[in-house]
């Protein structure tokens, strides 16, 4: 699997060149880079792999990832939706701008503070956990 970097607001799809799929990881952060997101893209991807073989949807995303992270960070149910720009709103708190896009295969997953993740598929089903 090949990373493509790019930067600003300009929306990015995910792109087969060549037969290899290219997961497209965009930063709304100056600082931001890879290693602030750690594995987390690989389990998300490897999560949507799953789904895609197994005819799953975004419980089979979400199952995957918990497992390969092993402390469950889709377990605890996470209060709040994800807007179409990214923006984590949950009750009682403020909203919470994402810092990454990461786009691989028809799914969006967005990275925010506090090692904060949500997933999203593209009919909207959503789940947001923690992986620290």
């Amino acid at each position: 699997m090949r990373y493509m970097r790019t930067c600003g607001a300009s929306q990015t799809n995910p792109r087969v060149k060549n037969g290899d799929v290219i997961m497209m990881i965009q930063y709304f952060d100056d600082r931001a880079d890879r290693e602030w997101l750690g594995i987390v893209p690989e389990f998300f991807a490897r999560g949507v792999v799953a789904a895609r073989f197994e005819g799953g949807g975004i419980s089979t995303v979400a199952d995957e990832m918990n497992a390969m992270y092993g402390m469950g960070g889709f377990n605890d149910h996470w209060r709040g939706d994800i807007d179409d720009d990214g923006v984590y709103r949950a009750p009682e708190d403020e909203p919470l701008d994402p810092f990454a896009r990461v786009d691989f295969n028809g799914w969006t997953m967005w990275a925010y503070p506090y090692s904060i993740f949500g997933i999203k598929d593209s009919v909207g089903n959503q789940r947001v956990g923690r992986f620290d």
